[in-house]
């Protein structure tokens, strides 16, 4: 009897692979040492394991394989032995070239998934701009009676609740992934921060990152965290804008004594060769009770001659208890406006006493410009300003010399680029660039400006009452179904397509009168369903006929009612006690099929229009309720 087939399969727990290896391979080498001895045989064995240690094994014979024993071998058998090796390294070359041509192909697929993902990261709105319309339709009212009637309904009104709820999460995702999507900022391969500050394009950290060299930012690493400056000067930058604002920090001008005389004279001063100080940002300060501070400038303008600039600023007091303590008003702190067009300045401060006599409170004086957002005057600036060195200012920038109207109609290469406009500053020369409605982003990079969805953004207020629908830069309202109107806010919005049901209001008691009225009439009941201070011998069969004209208006079939004009010649008939053909049936008319398909009991208030029967103007109230076509 033969031996049976034996399946071999990988041992999938480590220990135990471990240690069968390592049985399996002595076991292996103390075959290949008697095969050596019993069978005089040439063996030579090599080993792999997992781990890449490599175990091998040759018989006496065989260590010239090794280069051992070479120099004892005959010519014959060297050259068997260099053809064997050659013959070796040229499958491992081979090897080898089919593990480099395989890195390869890797190190390319890596590096197309990373210019993808580069893409998805600069453009991960492509969603957005695909108009959908995210809204949960009503439950149809005859959806239980399909249910009822077939029963292979059953099932996807079983899952229904729950593949809305899906859509409604997935949707909802989506959304929110769309209103947190980060715009791009930098050129494409450029560092966009340095430190806590942002660096958006024009302006760049390094070559061919930047529009051109006055935006260069060179972020010094040898603060913590690193800080930004401006080219290469010592203007140090805290923040960028891409509304033309660039918030830096300014030295303060001081002029400090004491019993002894002068201890302290700083006057700084600022040059800006391309962009401009702030006028509605910033305002210039002096603060101290001995204090005379001037400000000088040029005012520069496109085209112009540079026209030299002056403000002046004076405070005085000689005491603390007359210096509000939460005004600058001219006592302890002065502050004026600046000029538009201020690219260079010299601030002087100096003091008419050496401050005498008020030491112990202001023993110095102050000037500056600062952000007018970041300065509020109290008492403790007399002393405590000593310390500080630098404060808070904004400077407007803006791309060339040229207007936004001399950039349109030139040739010249304009900065703002797709689903972009320009426009010009309100400070200086140049133009600057914004995304159209519709967009965000960044306006001077290509395709830096991305549609949003404004149905969904936080930031946008769209216009639409109901349904809101993203489209490609701008969005659209509309209604629900049963509803008509432009869906807009400021528009005619949505109004319910009312159908034509009647409700009969009884004193203080609503009843829903379709299937009850319709009782009533046939079984001659209508007088038992009115108050008594309603019906009388005189108009018992206007009553009758109000509530007929009323059951024709209710059929289901439009065909079968009775246009408004008709129900309008009807009533008016009624006035004058005359009546129309089709009015003629009697008390038990037939009952007609409801219009909705089902019984009253389930209409809602709201879906439908009321109409009051009183004693004297049955007939107006009814006629003031029916408006529009059947």
């Amino acid at each position: 009897m033969g031996r049976g087939k034996i399946e071999i399969k990988r041992i999938e727990n480590s220990s135990n692979r471990q240690v069968t290896y390592s049985k399996r391979r002595s076991g292996i080498i103390k075959k290949a040492k008697e095969i050596t001895v019993l069978c005089d045989a040439q063996v030579s064995l090599v080993i792999f394991a997992s781990s890449g240690r490599m175990h091998e094994y040759c018989s006496p014979s065989t260590t010239h394989l090794k280069g051992q024993d070479i120099l004892s071998l005959p010519h014959k058998e060297l050259m068997a032995i260099e053809e064997a090796l050659d013959t070796g390294l040229a499958a491992v070359r081979k090897k080898q070239m089919e593990f480099h041509s395989m890195l390869e192909q890797n190190e390319k697929i890596l590096d197309e998934e990373f210019k993808h993902l580069q893409f998805v990261l600069r453009v991960r709105d492509y969603n957005s701009q695909v108009p959908f319309t995210f809204r949960v339709l009503p439950i149809q009212p005859n959806l239980q009676e399909r249910i009822s009637i077939n029963p292979k309904y059953h099932v996807a009104a079983m899952r229904a609740p729950e593949m809305l709820f899906q859509f409604t999460l997935v949707a909802a995702l989506l959304a929110a992934t769309i209103s947190a999507q980060e715009f791009p900022i930098a050129k494409a391969g450029c560092r966009d921060r340095c430190g806590n500050v942002t660096i958006p394009y024009p302006f760049g950290l390094t070559d061919d990152c930047y529009y051109d060299a006055g935006f260069l930012i060179t972020c010094n690493h040898t603060f913590s965290p690193p800080k930004a400056f401006l080219t290469s000067s010592a203007i140090n930058v805290t923040e960028i804008t891409l509304g033309g604002k660039l918030h830096i920090e300014q030295y303060i001008a001081k002029d400090c004594y004491n019993a002894s005389g002068r201890t302290l004279n700083v006057m700084p001063s600022l040059t800006l060769s391309k962009f401009i100080i702030s006028d509605d940002e910033n305002m210039f300060v002096s603060i101290g009770c001995d204090t005379v501070a001037s400000l000088t400038g040029n005012l520069k303008a496109a085209g112009s001659n540079e026209n030299e600039y002056e403000v002046g600023c004076t405070s005085s007091c000689n005491s603390l208890k007359y210096v509000p303590p939460d005004t600058c008003s001219g006592i302890g702190c002065c502050q004026t406006s600046l000029a538009k067009g201020v690219n260079y300045f010299d601030i002087t401060v100096v003091s008419r006493k050496n401050h005498s006599g008020i030491l112990d409170f202001s023993p110095c004086s102050y000037a500056f410009i600062i952000e007018k957002k970041k300065f509020n005057f109290s008492t403790s600036y007399l002393l405590g300003l000593k310390n500080v060195e630098k404060l808070p200012m904004v400077v407007d920038w803006s791309i060339g010399k040229n207007s936004c109207a001399e950039v349109k109609k030139s040739s010249m290469y304009n900065a703002c680029q797709g689903n972009s406009t320009c426009y010009d500053p309100d400070n200086g020369y140049g133009y600057l660039c914004r995304c159209l409605d519709g967009y965000r982003g960044n306006p001077y990079l290509s395709n830096g400006c991305l549609d949003i969805d404004e149905c969904t953004d936080a930031t946008v207020n769209h216009n639409c009452t109901h349904i809101c629908t993203n489209l490609i830069g701008n969005y659209t309202c509309s209604c629900h179904k049963g509803y008509h109107g432009d869906g807009r806010k400021n528009g005619k919005g949505c109004i319910r397509r009312n159908s034509l049901v009647i409700q009969i209001v009884v004193g203080k008691f609503v009843y829903h009168p379709l299937h009850f009225q319709s009782r009533a009439l046939k079984e001659d009941r209508l007088v038992h369903i009115l108050q008594d201070n309603m019906v009388n011998q005189d108009n018992i069969r206007q009553l009758r006929e109000v509530a007929n004209i009323a059951k024709k208006c209710i059929r289901i079939r439009g065909e079968e009612r009775p246009s408004m004009k008709e129900v309008s010649v009807e009533l008016e008939g009624l006035r004058t006690s005359t009546k129309h053909p089709w009015t003629n049936d009697g008390s038990n008319v037939e009952e007609t099929n409801h219009l909705l398909g089902k019984s009253m009991e389930t209409v809602r208030y709201e879906e439908m229009a009321s109409t009051s029967v009183g004693h004297h103007s049955l007939q107006n109230r009814l006629m003031q309720s029916l408006g529009g076509g059947r």
